[in-house]
């Protein structure tokens, strides 16, 4: 394993070009096609992996990332089309976001007659700061000091701007505001690059474009901390298991590497409620015995999971005599729409090409009352 003094050796930048010229940072080009870029990502953990680390993140684990950084599993897929398309669109949108002066449409008037409002600068490097050598943040672009950010205060220094495309499916997890994983992603970048203000430029289904500001959290930066310190020293840990258990195999001492690996396993995070999992423990999976006898733990996460799937049943069927009772109304009224106030909507449509109308709840914001059952049978009577 590399250590970070021979990257900066080999690839820090000079003092000048450094982020807001901040001598607690480091920045390293490290080419992305070399096999020290993969060696680099196993030194730390990244602005993107943070949501791994507090258990906001639905498409990875933190047993899995934990395991990519030991280096007992691969983390690295080749491109795909979502990737690809994503890097490929970063450049338009760094110059929407360029053009744009706050307004909703106001940057497609700007494009237009080439009115530039602020400037940024793609980032090709890692950052390190060595307050949290454990840590890194690649940028998508660094926006030069001295201009404006969206409430028309003025920036004195450099600060983050994240650029991101989603597709239309996935905008129904932006509806409530930028999913977890995201806020704490940009945190971390304002935390390593000690700035307390960033943006997150954003296009949906190559057409709809916004900015958002965000302002230093502490309270999140400070979970930030401590939850990837604890992490990066469990990592630690788990290299110097690794490296005993490939001893005692090189030795010939089977049992005690068993016992080791045994430990090791056991060591790994717990996991989230990421549906993901069903994948990781597929793939850890093998059969050596026909049982094993269930500990008191085990008895609790057995018995929990049947209560809550015969609950799950008794709520589906509550569910579906809500949803008749409601789509009965509708079909009462001959109306698309049932308007509940300042708690939004209710839709019932029928999209192109399907046989039903269906109901859309999204656009209502009603909290779920104390006393459900109650009032489902008040509306029975």
């Amino acid at each position: 394993m590399l250590d970070i003094n021979y990257f900066v050796d080999n690839y820090a930048v000079p003092d000048r070009e450094i982020l807001n010229g901040n001598p607690n940072l480091i920045e390293l080009y490290i080419p992305k096609s070399h096999q020290d870029w993969h060696e680099f990502r196993k030194q730390g953990i990244g602005a993107s992996e943070i949501g791994v680390v507090v258990g906001v993140n639905m498409y990875n684990l933190l047993p899995k990332l934990v395991e990519e950084k030991v280096g007992t599993k691969d983390p690295y897929k080749a491109m795909n089309e979502a990737m690809i398309s994503g890097l490929l669109a970063e450049p338009a949108l760094l110059k929407r976001w360029m053009h744009h002066d706050g307004t909703e449409l106001g940057y497609v008037d700007n494009i237009t007659q080439e009115k530039i409002i602020r400037t940024a600068q793609p980032v090709h490097s890692y950052i390190v700061n060595v307050n949290y050598p454990y840590l890194f943040v690649s940028l998508d672009a660094r926006v030069e000091a001295n201009q404006q950010h969206l409430s028309g205060a003025i920036v004195p220094y450099e600060f983050p701007l994240e650029l991101k495309t989603i597709r239309a499916w996935e905008a129904q997890k932006w509806a409530d505001g930028v999913p977890a994983m995201y806020r704490f992603q940009i945190q971390t970048q304002m935390l390593v690059t000690e700035t307390d203000y960033a943006e997150l430029a954003v296009l949906e289904d190559g057409v709809s474009f916004k900015v958002i500001p965000f302002k230093k959290d502490e309270e999140m930066q400070e979970l930030i901390i401590q939850k990837s310190l604890e992490t990066y020293q469990l990592i630690n840990r788990l290299r110097d298991m690794r490296k005993e258990i490939d001893y005692y195999l090189s030795e010939g001492q089977g049992q005690k590497a068993n016992q080791l690996q045994a430990l090791y396993e056991s060591e790994l995070p717990l996991p989230h409620d990421e549906e993901i999992a069903k994948e990781y423990y597929s793939e850890k999976m093998a059969i050596d015995h026909p049982e094993f006898i269930a500990t008191d733990e085990d008895l609790v996460l057995v018995r929990e999971r049947i209560k809550i799937s015969e609950s799950i049943k008794i709520l589906d069927k509550e569910k579906q005599l809500l949803e008749n009772l409601i789509m009965r109304k509708f079909s009462l009224e001959k109306c698309e729409y049932m308007k509940l106030g300042v708690e939004g909507r209710v839709r019932y449509y029928r999209q192109e090409n399907r046989k039903n109308f269906q109901l859309d709840f999204r656009s209502a914001k009603i909290p779920a009352p104390e006393d459900l059952k109650t009032k489902i049978q008040l509306i029975l009577k």
